[in-house]
């Protein structure tokens, strides 16, 4: 209606400031008093326009300097106020603060918003902060509601990551931090958790409080529990077909099955789709994860691991990782010719086979087996592999072979690969007499002990090649045999891997005897991992 009305008086002013001797401004004024609102509207749009002033950054939650109200609406209206206590907030918005111990006080304001016979109330409701502490009271106060921030699912007896350390109270006091054991809580709060073998640790962290001339210390004691243990771990190898077991100080729901990441080799064994993953959550505090994979892992060292997806039996997500982990695989070969039955083939899983030179002929094996070994006369016999091997310039290698030596000659092979770089393949040889190296192992022209080699008898030979420092270890029937250095770095291996001889494109040398069970790791076998190789046929005591 009133819309209707304003469009009729706008088109009579129109209408109006054309005629003679009217004045636009005398009917917009008699406009203007048409539109007024009534009493009733004007204590109700200034009521819910009324607002309190605060000074700086206080608001209605934390008074603490006067306040402004207002006394005029923007509508005419007066507007009065009553106050619960008089004493903390009076009528005309001056405050005073309660005592420090008295506390915070909430005082309620009512405004009245009048017009003519027409009156509305508004009610605000405003907490006043008690005024500081003096020194001692502050210290005193700030001490007792001191409190620590944990992470997500950690409290004190249970901590596995940062903590947040309060440096201030709420009346200015200074909070410093010192830490019984900074080892695994910093005087910062950060938090390095212990090592599986080193089991949970109790820490004390002391907080200083202090203010002015005054200061105080409270004590707070926590458990840092221990990181998982996870087997395989650290300098001890593992087989290929190894369990990953891994035993959290935690409790588990047992149902949950989330997924354990590798960084190096990259891997993600999931229940189901390449693992077996299980638990075993009887004692309730350290719970064991076992993931079973399906295939047996590479020989190599497995590093960096990452958990997720598990849930604790508080429903919380296991989410752990560490980049330093690793552990490494052996026992998987690059290449193997165990000869059984007279077989060439290649037993590593790499799927090569050798092909016969001259005339090698079967022969009893080291083991005694029938047709387990080839004989070398010394004459053009030597069995090869032709084509790429993917044995890299950069890689540590061992290789292992039972020999019978019928002669001892100078620079002939037991392996070899042979190309045009010559001295920087990879060659492991015996040698009679040269460079005063006498009945000793060569391996890339880095010797042996001298008189490690006889004839007429089986010896487990073994040698190592280190390319970080070209060192080369030699050992026979499982004993150190002597330490080398190579002049040479080994370069790529393509072609023609060879048993039995050497130099095969130049001036070729061959071995004459018997050789049996030869095996090529691309690793460097430890001591023990050969003691092992030689006692029981496999570089694990088992």
């Amino acid at each position: 209606m009133r819309s209707k009305i304003l469009s009729v008086i706008i088109l009579a002013v129109t209408i109006l400031y054309f005629l003679p001797g009217c004045s636009a401004n005398d009917d917009i004024e008699d406009i203007e008093d048409v539109g007024e609102l009534s009493d009733s509207e004007a204590v109700s749009y200034d009521r819910d326009s009324l607002s309190i002033e605060y000074t700086g950054s206080d608001s209605a939650s934390a008074v603490t300097t006067d306040i402004t109200l207002k006394t005029e609406g923007e509508n005419g209206t007066t507007i009065t106020w009553s106050s619960s206590d008089p004493s903390v907030i009076s009528i005309g918005g001056s405050v005073t603060r309660p005592a420090n111990e008295d506390g915070d006080k909430v005082v309620t304001l009512t405004a009245t918003i009048t017009k003519g016979s027409e009156s509305v109330t508004k009610v605000f409701t405003l907490t006043v902060i008690k005024q500081p502490a003096g020194d001692t009271d502050a210290v005193t106060e700030d001490k007792a509601n001191l409190s620590i921030i944990y992470g997500a699912g950690d409290s004190a007896g249970n901590v596995t990551q940062n903590v947040t350390l309060p440096t201030s109270g709420s009346n200015g006091t200074a909070i410093s931090w010192s830490s019984s054991n900074t080892s695994y809580i910093a005087n910062n709060g950060s938090v390095t958790r212990p090592l599986y073998a080193e089991g949970n640790q109790t820490v004390t962290l002391t907080a200083t409080i202090t203010k002015g001339g005054e200061s105080d210390t409270r004590n707070f004691t926590f458990t840092v529990k221990h990181l998982p243990s996870l087997t395989p771990d650290g300098e001890d190898s593992v087989s290929p077909d190894t369990n990953i077991v891994i035993v959290f100080p935690d409790s588990f729901d047992g149902t949950t099955k989330g997924t354990a990441t590798f960084a190096s080799p990259a891997v993600a064994f999931t229940d189901g789709v390449n693992a077996a993953i299980t638990f075993s959550t009887t004692n309730k505090t350290n719970d064991t994860i076992t993931i079973n994979p399906n295939e047996d892992l590479q020989s190599t060292n497995y590093t960096g691991i990452s958990i997720t997806g598990f849930k604790k039996s508080d429903n919380s997500d296991v989410t752990w990782s560490d980049s330093a982990y690793y552990f490494p695989v052996r026992g998987a070969m690059d290449l193997y010719f165990p000869f059984t039955g007279g077989s060439l083939a290649d037993a590593s899983g790499r799927g090569v086979a050798l092909v016969k030179f001259g005339d090698p002929t079967l022969t009893t094996g080291h083991d005694g087996s029938v047709n387990g070994a080839y004989s070398f006369d010394g004459d053009g016999d030597y069995l090869q592999v032709v084509g790429d091997l993917g044995i890299s310039a950069g890689d540590d290698f061992t290789i292992s072979a039972w020999i019978k030596l019928d002669t001892i000659g100078n620079f002939s092979a037991i392996v070899s690969n042979y190309h045009d770089n010559g001295l920087k393949a990879l060659m492991f040889r015996v040698n009679s007499n040269w460079g005063g190296h006498t009945n000793a192992l060569d391996l890339a022209e880095g010797y042996s002990n001298n008189s490690v080699l006889n004839t007429g008898t089986w010896l487990h030979v073994v040698g190592v090649y280190i390319n970080a420092s070209r060192q080369v270890r030699f050992y026979v029937n499982g004993i150190d045999a002597g330490t080398g250095t190579t002049p040479y770095t080994i370069e790529n291996q393509t072609t023609k891997f060879a048993i039995g001889g050497d130099y095969l494109n130049v001036s070729p040398r061959y071995f004459n005897g018997i050789i049996d069970e030869v095996r090529f790791y691309k690793y460097a076998l430890t001591t023990a991992e050969v003691a092992n190789l030689y006692d029981h046929d496999d570089i694990y005591d088992e």
